[in-house]
């Protein structure tokens, strides 16, 4: 199974199933959350490709009101957590934002994983 597969099990019951992988659908409702690979590094040994993988992955947790947004990163925190994926940890993160133009908030929360 895929790392991306695993994330979306993990998160299959957070924002009603709403979880994107980079751009969520324009007519999507809230609250959702869209996650991106950031980062992407082979563990590698002196005579090459250790067979691992460590990835880190953005998950942007967007509701209509801040409060809304920070419950939603929660339940991803609490989610990943509980999730059968073997090696994870929390990465720091930009602190919420409030997008104007659309008027909705948005929570950032970053974690990577160590796969095969």
């Amino acid at each position: 199974m895929s790392i991306q597969s695993e994330i979306i099990t993990a998160l299959a019951s957070v924002a009603g199933a709403r979880v994107y992988p980079d751009l969520a659908p324009q007519d999507a409702a809230l609250p959702l959350v869209i996650y991106k690979r950031t980062a992407y590094e082979p563990l590698m040994k002196l005579d090459g490709y250790a067979s691992l993988t460590k990835s880190t992955f953005m998950f942007e947790c967007w509701a209509t009101t801040k409060a809304g947004s920070l419950t939603l990163a929660g339940q991803v925190q609490t989610a990943i957590e509980a999730s059968v994926i073997a090696v994870k940890f929390r990465e720091p993160s930009t602190g919420d934002e409030y997008e104007v133009q659309v008027d909705q908030f948005v929570e950032p929360i970053a974690y990577s994983f160590w796969h095969a």
